[in-house]
């Protein structure tokens, strides 16, 4: 996949912006998107000097920040290329809200509130333990950066430990649960344990993420864990590969 540098980075030298600042987001746009792959080799300093009429001393400050940022990685001969894995992986480590990454990298968050339903489970993860009331309530959430479907979150709490959720009636609010479980049930949500599998989006997901079925995309199964380090719910997180984020769900 060859990357057309004069079409993908065009630099306004009218404009008020820093032309480093203009420089750094088209390439953090054009490296989370489909036009790159991971450990895809990129053009040196010194050859993108020559294509965009941009000095070598801001394209090296731009190259130094993306590396910074986890967007690119340099191997011994000072070659730079791709780094979306790392940068995907880097999210399952940190513990940060789904809104503030989205923030942090200058686009503009928000959420939609696709499901809010009792269901049945009939295979529960045994981590948050044994139920007699098969009922969850099951939440789904699709988090958008520039309205641009970035990534689903699907959540499920036992009722039988937690009965006030079955009394919400404004299912607008996208942080209702965490309200009620902490102030009803003093439930503080501190972490949550991962196990992340790379399978084809099927053809709900891919709805919701507007992207063809088929596709290749994290799965990330979680467990949730109180301030207690006791489980109380589980959830999935749906992304695809080229999609950098990071991930806490944080009761405030």
């Amino acid at each position: 996949m060859l990357i057309n540098y004069q079409r993908e980075l065009v630099i306004d030298h009218r404009s008020t912006v820093p032309i480093a600042e203009q420089l750094y987001h088209q390439y953090e746009n054009l490296i989370s998107s489909t036009k790159t792959f991971n450990r895809q080799p990129l053009i040196s300093e010194a050859e993108l000097e020559k294509i965009i009429d941009v000095k070598r001393s801001v394209i090296e400050k731009v190259y130094r920040k993306l590396e910074k940022n986890n967007y690119i990685y340099f191997d011994e001969n000072h070659k730079a290329f791709v780094a979306k894995r790392e940068r995907i992986l880097d999210f399952f480590k940190r513990l940060v809200l789904i809104e503030d990454g989205i923030r942090a990298m200058g686009k503009e968050p928000s959420v939609e509130v696709t499901s809010f339903e009792v269901v049945k489970m009939n295979q529960v993860f045994r981590q948050i333990g044994d139920f007699k009331d098969d009922r969850f309530l099951k939440r789904g959430r699709l988090y958008y950066a520039d309205k641009i479907p970035y990534i689903y979150l699907e959540e499920y709490y036992p009722l039988e430990k937690f009965p006030s959720l079955e009394t919400i009636q404004d299912t607008s609010d996208s942080k209702v649960v965490e309200k009620i479980l902490l102030n009803d049930y003093h439930v503080q949500f501190t972490k949550n344990k991962r196990s992340i599998k790379v399978q084809l989006i099927d053809k709900d997901i891919a709805q919701l993420l507007r992207v063809k079925k088929g596709l290749s995309g994290f799965k990330i199964d979680m467990v949730y864990l109180d301030q207690h380090n006791e489980s109380f719910g589980f959830g999935y997180a749906y992304s695809l590969p080229y999609f950098y984020f990071e991930y806490h769900h944080k009761i405030k």
